[in-house]
């Protein structure tokens, strides 16, 4: 998963426990329906947001959990405000078991860090994230055990408009991963030839290959090696709806049996951002018109 998608996860998690919950051992699932929330609700409400739904009985399972999510480990404490993520905390001496649980959006320093914590009733009422706050602000009771953390940082893809991408093809079969490197989720199989749009984000993983952020012409979004991407010159222009019963259909991906989000009038004017064919190698067209953005047959479409 992303930082991002985690972050806002974990943002989304908070907001249910605020506005909903009372401070309690948060043993349901889905987590928190029945309205108790704590320290490791924060952190189970989100996973099972982005669909790691493994049922955590403990709070000691936060481990497995986070490990099955993808998340990378790392028992430096310095990490917490340099990288953020999943704080894990044991009690004092006993570095077997997890007794506290937060999330870190990072900071300055050991000393000053921002954070969402559900570990009290007063901290489930407050408006959080908590600012300027010391990685363990409980030396006499807890001590640090590891931190659970996304090692990209990348745009999230809802602030990426496809206009700002470029027709490309793949070069060789490949795959389209959920981050920059092998090591994360396989989203799909993309085959030699394909058509996809390129977007101008790089990002070199830990290992020091480099990755590009893409979309495929049915949604999927995610990252290939960038040697993989041929990107095409693909000047936009415009071009009129024509030949229809009186509006033409844009689907939210090249294809009749996607999605349909929307209608354009017969003669309308739209601009045309990209070429792509369906799985029948039917031509379709990203087009825009107004503010409506998608897919159309491009049988329809006059210049």
């Amino acid at each position: 998963m992303t930082k991002n998608e985690l972050y806002n996860a974990i943002k989304r998690s908070y907001q249910y426990a605020h506005d909903k919950c009372i401070y309690a051992p948060c043993v349901t699932y889905p987590p928190m329906e029945d309205g108790k929330a704590d320290c490791v609700g924060l952190v189970f409400r989100a996973l099972y947001e982005l669909g790691y739904n493994k049922r955590a009985r403990n709070i000691n399972e936060i481990v497995t959990l986070c490990d099955i999510s993808g998340l990378k480990f790392s028992t430096s404490i310095n990490d917490v405000w340099k990288r953020g993520g999943v704080v894990l905390m044991s009690p004092k001496g006993d570095k077997r078991n997890i007794a506290h649980v937060y999330y870190s959006l990072g900071g300055e320093s050991l000393n000053n860090i921002s954070k969402y914590d559900l570990g009290s009733k007063k901290r489930i009422e407050s408006e959080q994230p908590f600012t300027n706050v010391p990685v363990n602000e409980w030396t006499d009771k807890y001590e640090f055990f590891g931190v659970y953390y996304s090692d990209a940082i990348y745009p999230d893809a809802t602030f990426m408009d496809i206009k700002e991408g470029k027709l490309a093809s793949i070069k060789t079969d490949t795959n389209l991963y959920s981050g920059p490197g092998t090591g994360w989720r396989n989203i799909k199989h993309l085959n030699k030839n394909v058509r996809v749009i390129a977007f101008n984000v790089y990002v070199t993983n830990l290992s020091g290959n480099k990755f590009r952020y893409i979309e495929t012409m049915d949604g999927c979004k995610g990252f290939v090696y960038y040697k993989t991407v041929d990107v095409h010159f693909f000047e936009p222009y415009a071009a009129t709806v024509r030949g229809t019963d009186g509006t033409l259909s844009v689907r939210c991906a090249a294809g009749v049996e996607n999605e349909k989000i929307g209608e354009i009038k017969e003669g309308s004017i739209v601009t045309v951002w990209a070429e792509c064919e369906d799985n029948v190698h039917n031509v379709w067209l990203n087009v825009s018109c107004g503010k409506l953005q998608g897919f159309a047959y491009s049988g329809y479409l006059t210049t």
